[in-house]
This record gives C-alpha cells, structure tokens and sequence, in this order.
C-alpha cells in the first residue's frame, strides 16, 4: 500500500479520564466523553492508480499520528 496524498478529519467521540475530588477532598477519577478531531490519510492499494484521484478506489483510511510540540 502507498500513501496518497488525500487527507481528511474525522470526528470521534471518546473516553478521557479526568481528576475528580469528592467533598471529603480525595481524589479520584472519572471519565467524560469529549469529541477529538482525528486526522486520516488514504492509503491506495492498487499502484496503478496512485496518482488519479478519481480511481483510488482500493484502499483505506489510516489515522495519522500527531505529535504534540512543548
């Protein structure tokens, strides 16, 4: 599989963990459902057609890791 140059965002819903206290002030944890952007790119099987657009019809949608700067 080659990677194409069509990229897109997705929407996802998921679990993240969050610090909670209670009102005898311990902590703990607890999960909230929050939206994340997630940024994919289309991976063409078939090497033929890796530059027509119009053809990729063979393929998939990868997630692409996305690095946080500090």
């Amino acid at each position: 599989m080659k990677p194409a140059n069509r990229l897109r965002f997705v929407e996802r819903r998921v679990y993240v963990n969050k610090p909670a206290y209670n009102s005898y002030g311990d902590r703990g944890e607890v999960s909230e459902l929050v939206k994340k952007m997630i940024l994919q790119q289309w991976w063409a099987t078939d090497p033929d057609c890796y530059e027509d657009w119009a053809m990729q019809v063979n393929g998939e949608w990868r997630d692409v890791p996305v690095e946080k700067e500090t």
